[in-house]
């Protein structure tokens, strides 16, 4: 909902020769998302480390997607980081492979790679079924640990916190409603209210040396 005014597109680009410094392959778009402001892209691409041939995370992608400036906003547009029916403010998880994971996937809307059938929301009505995790602003920077196999991302404060949230699959991490675990104290409903929110791992504060 609300005015775009930009798009994040995600591309797979393939190399025909990966001996040398030269690109010589091709290019194919995977994904596009809609944005309402400048600010707040796509962000990290991670797959999981730990997985193998046959595990359901192998070649698995996960996608940080900013909320396109819209959390922030004092319009309509503000809920689309609480909204499951858009793709910003989210943790997508895809499989760019259309010819992986065929019998325990659905080839996406687009028809350019696939959805995998365990995703929280892919039988709610309505909802993105890509969508791993949701309420987020902007999620730039993303891991797993080695030794937990925990999914880890930092994700940007608008005015005070700075958050590093513990990823859990369907889980509401509270942007708008919450900047860390803070009520953002522009809604009748914050982060005291909200009781599906999952509270940040670890949060900061701003100061004279700390920022994204």
């Amino acid at each position: 909902p609300g005015e775009i005014l930009r798009d994040g597109v995600l591309i797979e680009w393939t190399d025909t020769n990966i001996g040398n410094a030269t690109f010589e392959g091709s290019a194919r778009e995977l994904m596009r998302v809609q944005l309402n402001t400048r600010i707040h892209p796509l962000g990290d691409l991670v797959f999981n480390p730990a997985a193998r041939s046959g595990d359901t995370d192998w070649r698995v992608l996960y996608v940080g997607c900013g909320d396109g400036g819209s959390g922030e906003s004092r319009q309509a547009i503000r809920t689309n980081p609480q909204r499951l029916d858009t793709m910003v403010g989210k943790i997508h998880r895809i499989i760019p492979d259309l010819q992986a994971h065929e019998s325990s996937s659905v080839v996406s809307e687009n028809g350019r790679y696939r959805v995998p059938k365990d995703n929280p929301f892919v039988a709610t009505p309505g909802a993105r079924p890509e969508i791993w995790a949701y309420g987020f602003r902007n999620p730039y920077r993303a891991s797993f640990d080695g030794p937990t196999g925990d999914f880890v991302l930092a994700d940007v404060g608008e005015d005070t916190w700075e958050e590093v949230d513990l990823v859990r699959r369907g889980a509401n991490y509270g942007w708008g409603l919450c900047e860390g675990d803070h009520n953002t104290g522009t809604e009748s409903a914050g982060c005291t209210d909200l009781q599906t929110q999952t509270p940040p791992l670890f949060e900061y504060h701003h100061d004279a040396t700390n920022c994204a």
